[in-house]
């Protein structure tokens, strides 16, 4: 089963796009992928504030799990995990939404998919050394129709 990082901008996407939500969910039913979130994606998708598009996104069958990092006044007790260590290796540590969900998908992801520059440059960086694929929506769509086929 191949492990998805969902960066939350990608979820817009994805609901306003039927046929390949249809898809992305019949992949996730039929066990040949799973979505993996942390508290903090969640966190930004419970601050929508539109209703009928919050309800969409969370329909989308996913797995909550902990970040592989801790960070105090920010991470959720019992959400997080102590002495994940890969922080420094994103470079990123400016932006903490995005060094949390950059270190978690380093350790648990097969595939981080993104649609902000500046993290998908990030990640892109160390991607290699953690054999994470970094995706843009673009090539995600593509590597959804590929594999549905």
């Amino acid at each position: 089963m191949i492990e998805i990082m969902l960066d939350t901008n990608i979820y817009d996407k994805l609901i306003e796009n039927k046929e390949l939500l249809d898809l992305l969910i019949n992949l996730i039913e039929t066990k040949k992928i799973i979505i993996i979130t942390t508290h903090v994606q969640e966190n930004e998708v419970k601050k929508i504030r539109n209703k009928l598009k919050k309800d969409k996104i969370r329909r989308i069958p996913r797995q909550i799990i902990p970040t592989n990092a801790a960070v105090w006044g920010f991470s959720e007790l019992g959400s997080s995990s102590w002495g994940g260590g890969y922080l420094k290796e994103t470079n990123h540590s400016n932006k903490l939404s995005d060094a949390m969900i950059g270190s978690t998908a380093f350790s648990k992801a097969d595939i981080l998919v993104t649609e902000d520059i500046k993290f998908y440059n990030k990640m892109l960086i160390n991607s290699n050394k953690f054999n994470l694929k970094c995706l843009k929506f673009d090539d995600f769509k593509t590597f959804i129709l590929e594999l549905s086929l």
